[in-house]
């Protein structure tokens, strides 16, 4: 775990001892908490999406996708069962495991211009 100096901005050494509590570059008092790092939830429905599957033979390949409902579940949920469909398809499908997916990098928003 990683305990943060007084201020917030400086991550401070995990192995300093509890009975230093001042941060040297600093010289301010530390947190009493620690900092944990943990995935960022996003919500996905409604969203246009890009997500990469792994083929039959191994290969990769990203498909264009949007998110139209939750069928079972709530929006950013680990365990969340949605309603997509592909660009260039008529038809509706189920995926699971979008948080997952987008924690792991193989799921991005489309509809966001960088």
């Amino acid at each position: 775990m990683r305990n943060r100096c007084f201020h917030g901005s400086c991550l401070l050494d995990a192995t300093v001892m509890p009975s230093d509590n001042i941060c040297v570059q600093h010289g301010l008092p530390r947190y009493i908490a620690n900092i944990r790092s943990r995935p960022r939830k996003v919500k996905f429905v409604g969203r246009r999406i890009k997500h990469q599957w792994i083929e039959g033979d191994g290969s990769r390949h990203w498909y264009k996708e949007t998110v139209l409902s939750i069928v079972k579940g709530v929006d950013c949920d680990m365990n969340a069962v949605y309603q997509d469909q592909y660009d260039g398809n008529d038809d509706l499908h189920y995926v699971d495991s979008l948080q997952a997916d987008y924690n792991d990098g193989t799921l991005t928003y489309h509809d966001i211009q960088i």
